[in-house]
């Protein structure tokens, strides 16, 4: 992995989890890498975080994690703008993130020529180690999916999950399971329908966005 990806991964674990990198680090063998991105979180909504606190007549917080890191540890910033553009989106940061390669705007797992990157999660499944990707939104939107998948469009969802899928990664947790069941589970008096609504116990809205009858569940 390069040197510079994995000290920015360490450092964002760190951030993320609230440990001071003083108190955290040891020397040795790096056994795990937790890479946490806050989508947006950009030096903008760093520095309202850090007046809120400085300024405000009562706030919640004393100190932020990002300050005790940045006062203890180690920060490092990374260039996320698309190739030849100034305004990033979430596929094209993540991909930037993942792999250390240069990206177009709205693309996933691919360099700016359109050839798939090498991720950091497909380096560490090269390694022998256990993968994950946990997000609150859907497992196939951008950021996610730039990890785990190669699409020249973040909009090929259907696509993304099927690559994802077959990543063989050890644990995903989301939602977003439009694109994961067939078509057929529109029909609200179909079996397939029912049985996804039992499982759910009701309170997810059913709703296939897939053209095909692959289930990605089973």
């Amino acid at each position: 992995m390069n040197k510079n990806l994995l000290k920015w991964a360490i450092a964002t674990a760190l951030l993320s989890t609230g440990l001071s990198y003083a108190d955290q680090a040891q020397p040795g063998k790096i056994k795990n890498v937790i890479v946490m991105i806050g989508d947006g979180m950009g030096p903008q909504q760093i520095g309202l975080l850090d007046s809120y606190i400085r300024y405000a007549k009562n706030p919640q917080v004393k100190n932020s994690a990002f300050q005790r890191l940045s006062d203890e540890g180690v920060i490092g910033i990374a260039r996320t703008e698309p190739y030849e553009g100034l305004v990033v989106d979430s596929a094209a940061s993540a991909t930037q993130f993942s792999s250390g390669s240069m990206a177009g705007s709205e693309m996933i797992g691919s360099d700016y020529k359109g050839n798939a990157t090498t991720t950091m999660l497909e380096i560490a499944q090269e390694k022998g180690k256990a993968v994950g990707l946990i997000t609150d939104t859907r497992m196939t939107h951008a950021t996610p999916a730039a990890y785990a998948a190669h699409q020249k469009h973040r909009k090929y969802e259907n696509e993304i999950a099927e690559q994802m899928l077959a990543h063989n990664v050890d644990i995903m947790l989301a939602g977003g399971m439009r694109h994961w069941i067939p078509q057929s589970a529109n029909d609200k008096e179909g079996e397939l329908h029912k049985q996804i609504s039992d499982m759910t116990r009701g309170n997810i809205r059913i709703k296939s966005k897939r053209k095909d009858e692959k289930n990605l569940l089973e």
